[in-house]
């Protein structure tokens, strides 16, 4: 395989701070840095198990995704930052909120929706 359908992907294998002043530039702030050249057709892979090693030396799993949790569809405040502001300018707090509840009502009917018709074509073909 020519160097042109490679691909280099680098790997943390540390989370921790690095100390050491002779430390690669691709591997800034970490203490343990491989890089390796992933042929193109074994990239996902490689990203597997870059992504599966990650997942095995943290220790608090919760901690980490919890930003992804706070700033997502599922949280009320993720839909009342959405509400429009000339719209609710003098509404009340409690009438966003009662807003923004039925716009998560509606996003989640609308993925329903959306679920249920691409079901239906996948039966037809």
């Amino acid at each position: 395989m020519s160097e042109v359908n490679r691909l280099s992907v680098g790997i943390r294998s540390a989370r921790r701070p690095s100390t050491s002043p002779t430390q690669s530039a691709g591997c800034s702030g970490f203490a343990i840095c491989t890089v390796e050249l992933v042929p193109v057709a074994n990239l996902a892979a490689a990203r597997r198990y870059a992504a599966l090693q990650s997942w095995a030396t943290t220790v608090d799993r919760s901690a980490r995704t919890a930003r992804a949790r706070r700033n997502g569809p599922a949280e009320l405040d993720w839909h009342l930052e959405r509400l429009d502001r000339m719209r609710f300018a003098n509404a009340t707090i409690e009438q966003q909120r009662a807003a923004a509840e039925a716009a998560r009502r509606a996003y989640y009917a609308r993925l329903a929706m959306k679920s249920a018709q691409a079901r239906r074509r996948s039966v037809a073909s």
